[in-house]
């Protein structure tokens, strides 16, 4: 037997595909993307974001860490759910779907619950520039 032929037979089998953890992603997705942009904090951090874009100056730090850390957020629970549905639609998935679907469920459920916490961090308000 050749060399390539037993890395061949050494190989796993891919695991099989879950419809059913992406169909839950992208059931439980959407509900946590809505609940993050209900809650006023989230609200507020937008509003600020889109001051930066309104030819706000010296923007402090928080803000602006705030706004990309709201954005990343936003745009990883579209992809993630995106990405769900297609998997579903064809009834396979590639191997970094499920990393990238998890993440994004843990990641949105931890900013849920940090939305009520948001309001401590005392954020400066925005100046006109």
């Amino acid at each position: 037997m050749s060399l390539t032929a037993l890395a061949h037979a050494a190989t796993p089998a891919p695991p099989p595909f879950n419809a059913d953890f992406c169909l839950a992603a992208a059931t439980i997705l959407p509900v946590l993307f809505i609940a993050i942009n209900v809650q006023p904090a989230y609200q507020a951090i937008a509003q600020k974001a889109s001051a930066l874009t309104t030819g706000m100056s010296a923007q402090p730090a928080a803000i602006i860490f705030l706004a990309a850390y709201y954005y990343i957020l936003q745009a990883l629970a579209v992809i993630a759910e995106f990405s769900a549905l297609l998997a579903l639609d064809h009834r396979s998935a590639p191997p970094y779907l499920h990393t990238l679907v998890f993440t994004a469920l843990a990641i949105q459920t931890i900013a849920a619950g940090l939305g009520p916490v948001i309001p401590l961090i005392n954020l400066p308000e925005t100046k006109p520039g």
